[in-house]
């Protein structure tokens, strides 16, 4: 059987079912490869995107916690220290938070060696700051006064 002595509609029938035959093959070898990109896909928010959601949290509070500090420690008024120092320790408790979900999305021990480092100076610029807002909280508003107009 030769395909030049096909009637045109048996060409045209043979036609068609080569392009059904051609789209069905393509249409299941489009479901598996979905599957699969819908699965890695998946993998890599949860155990990345998550992760970098919490960062961009972590480095937000951090942000605003440096203006309170900014604020604590320059503020002439009590009140105001008094104040920034109470949101110093909100956006610590967010910080230590978001760090502890950050913490259980790791999945590697370079990332985790790398966390472990970030968290440590973490902890040592919490200490430094609440050190240097304790020590200025004690000092009235007429000693900072005082100080203000020495440095003019």
């Amino acid at each position: 059987m030769n395909f030049k002595n096909l009637r045109v509609k048996n060409k045209i029938t043979i036609a068609v079912i080569g392009v059904a035959i051609l789209a069905s093959i393509s249409g299941i070898v489009s479901v598996f490869m979905m599957s699969s990109i819908q699965k890695d896909y998946d993998y890599a928010l949860e155990n990345f995107g998550f992760a970098q959601g919490d960062i961009g949290m972590v480095m937000g509070s951090l942000a605003k916690l440096d203006g309170q500090v900014h604020d604590a420690i320059g503020y002439l008024d009590a009140a105001s220290k008094k104040a920034a120092s109470e949101e110093m320790g909100v956006l610590s408790s967010t910080i230590d938070e978001y760090m502890d979900k950050v913490e259980a999305s790791l999945v590697s021990d370079a990332s985790r060696s790398t966390f472990n480092d970030a968290k440590n100076a973490w902890n040592s610029y919490k200490s430094v700051c609440q050190n240097l807002v304790q020590g200025t909280l004690g000092v009235t508003d007429s000693e900072q006064i005082g100080r203000a107009s020495w440095r003019e």
